[in-house]
């Protein structure tokens, strides 16, 4: 009986990561410019390996904790 329940929460988990990661990514698109870059780079210095634990930190919930109070806090000062 839990098993449908962890697996619905994961999923509405996952959504809300992708939902503020891909809002504060697209929010400026000189920011998807410069964000390749960077995979670049990483890529060419340290493989895929590299860009593989750099979209593990990403997926982190510290992380997406951290852009979702940056987000919040910029959503309520366009109010004013």
């Amino acid at each position: 009986m839990t098993k449908p329940v962890r697996i619905i929460e994961r999923q509405k988990k996952r959504i809300k990561r992708v939902s503020i990661l891909s809002g504060v990514l697209l929010s400026n698109l000189n920011e998807v410019k410069r964000t390749f870059i960077k995979v670049i780079r990483i890529y060419r210095r340290e493989g895929i390996s590299g860009v593989v634990h750099r979209l593990q930190l990403v997926q982190s919930d510290q992380y997406v904790n951290e852009m979702e109070s940056i987000a919040d806090y910029h959503l309520s000062s366009w109010g004013n």
